[in-house]
């Protein structure tokens, strides 16, 4: 392995869920760097397409409740906004995130409407997160039938309408479904889906490595922060991201150096580059928690999101 020549200093940043307009309101007392805003009520589903009122709702508040600056002060922020595009769950007997043609329709009829009216503001990195797969053509081995594959014409389109206003992508965890088939992944696989969300045009992937929690699947997730921010992709790390763990995720994490070629430093964020690759092409490694109250699915725990920036040096 070539030695390391360049650091670069990247903070770990915080994405929050939320599944209300009134907790996205509640988001803005906190120091979270982006939110990813869902339909009422629907963390039990793992997230849906909110509606086009509750957006406006909240790109509404989020900049008019926000006081004036003084010249003597910086402007009022707000979080970065991520907005769910998923029609539905899984019916029963389906792969989750392969839809219909209708389901599809809907999708690009969200995402346009939501260009148009929603009142996202690229400058503040708002935009999407969605992703659908298909199921893969396979070369007729045992292994890859019933496996599914990014679809990438699909998310193109999406992503395609989105960077008209500038808006940014991130591919959520139905990546994880392509690690998850009769332990299938590999580095290979891990590096092709990598290419497909490259050839979509996405920014970033959200990932806990597979099905299940990040603490879990830290051995897959170090191949994918890998393949993924060398690709320029920045990489949501989910799945159970908790105060109580982080440190465990970002040790396993640290100590993917030697087997993928990255190394990567939790305590700055930083990632080390080998000879002859290229910082710019670098992206970022952030994470993602609900940090919601227990037995509460919209409320945001503040104690816990403290307690977790502060596991991530940010306070």
């Amino acid at each position: 392995m070539a030695t390391p020549i360049k650091t670069s200093k990247k903070t770990i940043c915080l994405e929050v869920p939320i599944f209300s307009p009134a907790a996205a309101l509640q988001s803005q007392s906190l120091p979270i760097a982006r939110i990813e805003l869902n339909a009422r009520g629907s963390y039990p589903a793992g997230g849906l397409t909110p509606r086009l009122q509750d957006v406006q709702c909240i790109t509404s508040l989020t900049i008019s409740s926000s006081p004036s600056p003084s010249p003597s002060s910086p402007a009022p922020t707000r979080p970065s906004i991520r907005v769910m595009i998923r029609p539905r769950v899984a019916r029963d007997g389906e792969r989750d995130y392969i839809y219909s043609d209708a389901d599809f329709e809907t999708m690009l009829s969200s995402v346009s409407t939501l260009v148009s009216d929603g009142g996202l503001d690229p400058s503040r990195g708002d935009g999407f997160v969605f992703g659908i797969l298909r199921m893969a053509a396979g070369d007729g081995s045992p292994r890859a039938r019933g496996r599914v594959v990014v679809d990438v014409a699909r998310n193109r389109r999406l992503v395609d309408l989105a960077k008209r206003r500038g808006l940014s992508c991130t591919f959520h965890r139905a990546f994880d479904e392509i690690l998850r088939d009769d332990g299938a992944w590999d580095e290979t696989t891990v590096a092709d889906a990598v290419d497909d969300l490259v050839a979509c045009g996405f920014d970033a992937v959200l990932t806990s490595g597979g099905p299940g929690r990040a603490v879990d699947g830290i051995e897959s997730l170090r191949v994918v922060v890998d393949k993924a921010t060398k690709r320029g992709l920045d990489v949501l790390v989910a799945g159970g991201v908790r105060s109580g763990n982080v440190d465990d995720i970002l040790s396993g994490l640290r100590g993917g150096g030697g087997r993928t070629g990255t190394a990567f430093d939790p305590e700055d964020g930083g990632m080390e580059w080998e000879a002859g690759e290229s910082e710019s092409m670098s992206g970022r490694v952030w994470m993602h928690s609900s940090c919601l109250r227990p037995g509460d699915g919209e409320t945001v725990d503040e104690v816990e999101v403290e307690a977790l920036l502060d596991r991530l040096k940010l306070t």
